[in-house]
């Protein structure tokens, strides 16, 4: 659209490409295709066109966040605030960053993708924030060598207990 009529005011807009990429080789993210075009006009009102392009502004810069921001939940570093109370969290890293996960029921097989990420053999951090004592095992189906994590208990799982990512499936067991 070059010249158009739009709420009865005259517009003459000029194609304005938007670009960004993301790592499309990171689990978490989505690439997103360079090329988005947006419109932004110059209207021939009273206003000098401001309202029209702060409309398409916002327009654009939502569309972008919607793309954007729910990949990149899944990529931010987690920490030991955001395992909540009642839940047996784990995480990929020795000291408690990278991918995240929590659990009340546990998971009989951590090869199954828990919000787009495999945590089978990935699980070097645990904290047990739960009423009960935890079992980690080497195995899925709750099988294998298993290490018993006490309630409140928070730590990284290796060297001393050597079950750094080697996690592959874990529940209550007390």
């Amino acid at each position: 659209m070059s010249t158009g009529e739009a709420e009865g005011a005259r517009i003459s807009s000029t194609a304005v490409r938007v670009t960004f990429g993301l790592d499309a080789s990171h689990p978490g993210l989505r690439a997103v295709p360079s090329g988005l075009l947006a419109r932004w006009g110059s209207r021939d009102s009273e206003d000098g066109g401001n309202v029209h392009r702060t409309r398409i502004l916002f327009i654009v810069m939502s569309a972008i966040a919607a793309v954007i921001l729910p990949s990149a939940a899944y990529a931010s570093a987690a920490d030991l605030h955001d395992c909540p109370d009642d839940y047996f969290c784990v995480w990929e890293e020795p000291n408690a960053t990278g991918h995240f996960a929590k659990f009340q029921l546990g998971s009989s097989d951590l090869a199954k993708p828990i919000n787009g990420h495999v945590f089978n053999d990935q699980i070097s951090y645990v904290w047990n924030r739960t009423t009960s004592v935890w079992c980690v095992y080497r195995d899925s189906g709750y099988s294998g060598g298993s290490l018993r994590i006490s309630v409140e208990w928070q730590g990284p799982l290796g060297p001393r207990y050597s079950f750094d990512n080697v996690v592959s499936s874990l529940r209550s067991c007390a």
